[in-house]
């Protein structure tokens, strides 16, 4: 997912227009329209707005981490951190599952693999994960 698209993605999930957004974060709709159509891409200083804005860290803003924000990091590591430490067995034989999955998509792209392994994750996933919005960062541990 590039830059672009996760400003969009903040965007759509906040219900609101191009305009509204350009306005709420302090930088030019045309801005956003240049980033959108390919002719500019966002600066460091738009990109901290953004940031700020939306309470997701510029890391996150330009790929570098699954996570959104610290409290999503914090978060996603202590449900890591319990579910590798749990006594149960389910742990082990869920990685071991996800592991044999992924050995078989040695030769395909990176995509594919993140794709399947999401797919995996989701249809063994722990009653913790029940109530919770499947997101990438639920399964940065892996």
């Amino acid at each position: 997912m590039t830059v672009v698209d996760r400003i969009f993605q903040l965007i759509k999930e906040n219900n609101l227009t191009a305009k509204e957004f350009a306005n709420r974060v302090g930088v030019s709709q045309g801005n956003i329209t240049d980033w959108k159509t390919g002719r500019a891409k966002p600066s460091v200083e738009s990109l901290q707005k953004i940031a700020k804005y939306a309470n997701v860290s510029t890391d996150w803003l330009v790929g570098n981490s699954f996570y959104r924000n610290n409290q999503e990091y914090q978060s996603a590591t202590k449900y890591s951190i319990a579910f590798l430490e749990s006594e149960d067995e389910t742990p082990i034989r869920i990685i071991n599952m996800i592991l044999r999955e992924l050995i078989k998509l040695k030769n395909k792209s990176l995509y594919d693999i993140k794709q399947k392994t999401y797919t995996f994750l989701e249809k063994y996933r722990l009653p913790t994960f029940k109530n919770s919005r499947p997101c990438e960062s639920n399964y940065k541990f892996i």
